[in-house]
């Protein structure tokens, strides 16, 4: 339990680090064009997204990687075993296009960090990376070559990025005021109507999820979200003086989309909110979002599963979670410590797809105490072929 919560009040606080960590040229920017030079001569967008692939050695893999500022978020698999490995929040990208990624297959049951490898490479050209891949604690190391690539159910997508940083203006004080704002823009799409569906919902999401009570309303735009954050951080400092209370106030609030799958007409994205204004810890959540490429509309469970499904996935999944945390299987799951009306433990609706398997999102305080983190429960599609469609958007995934 102890090194569970050290953990996740680690992971929080580094969400924290890397938005303070991140450089814009002024006060407030929108990116999506912009180009930054390098040594090399290579000419990379400040923010970007771009799905690779290519191969580490002689194995094959596809890598999504998406750039805010100095960040790299994404993940690769292979392709033989398609089970993704998410980078770590040490992933990251200078202004010469060399780049650090780590990552790995998730955490152990106390969130102890699995890392499977190491990218050290740089960008040869604006649509091709290179260099060295290596895995921890050995000397074996192999090159990869990489190769931006959109193959017929895929997407390309631009980057849309707000950063805005103020000092506290208060002498002897050291706190600022920090907001990042980030997420996808789909392009060059042969169907604009598909683009603009999902684009409405890749504009809007983030404004959906940011209100500073339960009673607020969504803003309208980017604008008035910032403005309203500056306003709250300001009247706190207003407050502070009135009550002859100064101290060093910091607010750091970083709004994020990342894509986590972009192949076979399936787009899963994951919605990261993380705010920090005063307290012992940021609060952050993550949601989930799954698109039809074909479409447009949003991938519901019904779409690909079939006949008694909820309740196959509820038995797998609860299996998994009492493993998680070394629960018995007879163990009734409120007296566990855990937030399941009656001690039964149900599925949410918070969910992504990978070429390997269903995922399922527990966020803070959702299920448990801040304390037993944020529970991920992935399912492999070779577990649940019995419910898979043939026809749907998994099938191919089982033959």
């Amino acid at each position: 339990m102890k090194a569970r919560l050290l953990f996740f009040v680690f992971i929080s606080l580094v969400i924290l680090i890397v938005a303070c960590e991140r450089k814009s040229p002024g006060n407030k920017t929108a990116t999506a064009n912009s180009k930054q030079g390098s040594t090399s001569g290579v000419q990379l967008q400040n923010s970007f997204y771009k799905r690779f692939e290519g191969t580490i050695g002689n194995q094959k893999i596809v890598m999504n990687m998406m750039r805010v500022d100095t960040t790299l978020l994404g993940n690769y698999h292979y392709a033989d075993s398609l089970q993704p490995a998410p980078f770590s929040f040490k992933s990251n990208i200078n202004k010469d296009g060399k780049f650090f990624i780590e990552a790995g297959k998730g955490f152990d049951n106390y969130y102890d960090p699995h890392v499977t490898g190491f990218f050290n490479g740089s960008f040869i050209s604006e649509n091709e990376i290179k260099g060295i891949w290596n895995t921890p604690g050995s000397d074996v190391k192999k090159n990869f070559d990489l190769v931006e690539k959109y193959p017929e159910g895929s997407s390309e997508f631009a980057i849309i990025s707000y950063h805005k940083k103020i000092p506290q203006g208060m002498a002897g004080k050291k706190g600022f005021a920090e907001i990042t704002i980030a997420h996808p823009t789909m392009i060059n799409s042969k169907n604009n109507s598909i683009q603009k569906e999902i684009n409405k919902y890749l504009s809007r999401s983030l404004l959906q999820n940011n209100s500073s009570s339960p009673d607020a309303k969504p803003f309208n735009d980017y604008d008035e979200m910032l403005t309203d954050f500056f306003d709250r951080y300001n009247k706190d400092n207003e407050d502070s003086k009135k009550m002859k209370m100064e101290r060093d106030i910091y607010y750091n609030n970083l709004y994020e989309i990342n894509i986590l799958n972009n192949s076979d007409n399936i787009l899963s994205t994951r919605e990261t909110v993380s705010t920090y204004e005063g307290g012992a810890h940021p609060n952050t959540n993550f949601n989930f979002n799954n698109f039809d490429l074909r479409n447009g509309r949003e991938i519901k469970l019904s779409d690909v599963f079939k006949g008694n499904y909820e309740s196959v996935l509820t038995k797998i999944a609860e299996k998994k979670f009492r493993k998680l945390y070394k629960i018995p299987a007879d163990e009734n799951l409120e007296k566990a410590g855990f937030y399941f009306p009656n001690g039964v433990f149900k599925l949410n609706d918070n969910y992504s797809f990978s070429e390997y398997a269903i995922t399922f999102q527990f966020n803070p305080y959702e299920v448990a105490a801040y304390a037993m983190g944020a529970p991920e429960i992935t399912i492999p599609y070779s577990e649940i072929k019995e419910i898979i469609k043939p026809g749907g958007l998994l099938g191919k995934f089982i033959n």
